[in-house]
């Protein structure tokens, strides 16, 4: 998975740092290509870790590696890093595309919770629909299959940013399926741990699909975290679902 970022985003935007999405893009490339390729190698027990200055904590989710947590311990930052799968469209085609509650993951034209499972739908990823409660504010209706993905990584994300320096820049990232994930951490980190002033929070995204309604956007704007979704006008992963 090459994840590129040309020197045409050079100061193009307001606040654009293309030195830390460089940054984040190599981080991602570690999460698909060290801790994704080491769980392949050796399920049971996968061995790899991040140079330093790095701290790493690993996102797992039904056994599964799917990003990590990573500290700089030279400069205080936090990152957030979620992967995508190796067969994003494969995967989309399996998942649950309905729209159901951010917040308590129901589904608003059914009032009901209990959302069809899929047996495989990303690399060994289970379909988790439990239906937990995320935060006590409504951002409106997200993707189920995005929800289901981000609920079975949110509880070890959560308690690793609650041990780390709370004076931290946190810096969320991931790329395709995992853009969608970086982007629903957001009001879930600002609810959940102590980093809840926005200008600690920074995302950037890569070929992220949508993964909410209109409400989640506008929702989600009234946040203030600084956010770039990176995309290329040709991928159509970044429109669906349609």
């Amino acid at each position: 998975m090459v994840i590129a970022i040309t020197s045409k985003f050079d100061g193009h935007y307001e606040k654009f740092d293309p030195i830390v999405a460089r940054n984040l893009a190599n981080l991602i490339q570690q999460a698909y290509k060290k801790q994704f390729l080491a769980w392949m190698d050796s399920p049971t027990s996968p061995v790899w870790d991040l140079d330093k200055p790095y701290e790493l904590v690993e996102l797992v989710t039904k056994n599964v590696p799917f990003g990590f947590v990573a500290w700089d311990s030279d400069n205080n930052d936090i990152f957030v890093v979620f992967r995508g799968t190796l067969k994003f469209i494969e995967w989309f085609k399996n998942s649950k595309v309905q729209l159901v509650s951010y917040q308590n993951g129901q589904d608003s034209v059914s009032k009901s919770k209990d959302l069809e499972k899929k047996e495989d739908i990303a690399e060994g990823v289970k379909f988790d629909d439990d239906s937990k409660d995320i935060g006590s504010r409504d951002f409106g209706r997200v993707t189920a299959g995005f929800r289901g993905i981000y609920l079975g990584l949110r509880q070890k994300m959560l308690d690793s940013l609650s041990d780390l320096p709370k004076t931290s820049r946190i810096f969320v990232t991931g790329h395709s399926l995992g853009g969608a994930l970086a982007t629903l951490a957001i009001p879930d980190i600002l609810q959940n741990t102590p980093f809840q002033d926005p200008r600690q929070i920074t995302l950037y995204t890569f070929a992220s699909p949508r993964c909410g309604d209109r409400t989640f956007a506008t929702e989600f704007q009234k946040t203030k975290v600084q956010h770039w979704r990176i995309a290329n006008t040709e991928d159509f992963v970044t429109m669906i679902p349609f």
